[in-house]
């Protein structure tokens, strides 16, 4: 029995399709438990957040994408500020602040508001301005 690992010792009962059986069926239900239902839940969450964004845009895409092109480009000093103190953190090995890092990172890339719309009253004269200008 030295040769054999204590998952394949332990379940030896001579049938090797019986055993092989035996053995994934004690990997699922001990060591990828917890992995299977986190699987899971990530998918229900996944689920939830494109619900919800839909809701928050009326079921336009076209204005979320929009309105995270905007987000990205508003907020990209505080990706890259982000993003450095990843690279510090891992250099120094803090795992803890990496993970929480990366969640901030995550958190402002995955939410952001809709784009409010605004009437063109006040900006009709600038669009006259440069169309003034561009004829010139």
């Amino acid at each position: 029995m030295q040769g054999k690992n204590k998952l394949n010792a332990s379940n030896e009962t001579g049938n090797p399709t019986l055993d092989t059986v035996k053995i994934y069926s004690s990997l699922v239900t001990n060591q990828y438990a917890e992995a299977y239902l986190k699987c899971h839940l990530t998918g229900v969450d996944v689920y939830d957040y494109v619900i919800n964004q839909g809701k928050l845009y009326n079921g336009s895409w076209s204005d979320w994408i929009q309105a995270g092109l905007q987000n990205t480009v508003g907020n990209i000093l505080r990706f890259n500020n982000i993003y450095n103190r990843i690279v510090i953190a891992s250099e120094t090995g803090d795992n803890k602040q990496i993970y929480f890092l990366a969640g901030r990172l995550f958190y402002y890339i995955l939410y952001f508001k809709p784009i409010e719309a605004a009437p063109l009253n006040g900006k009709a004269n600038m669009f006259r301005l440069v169309s003034k200008l561009s004829d010139l």
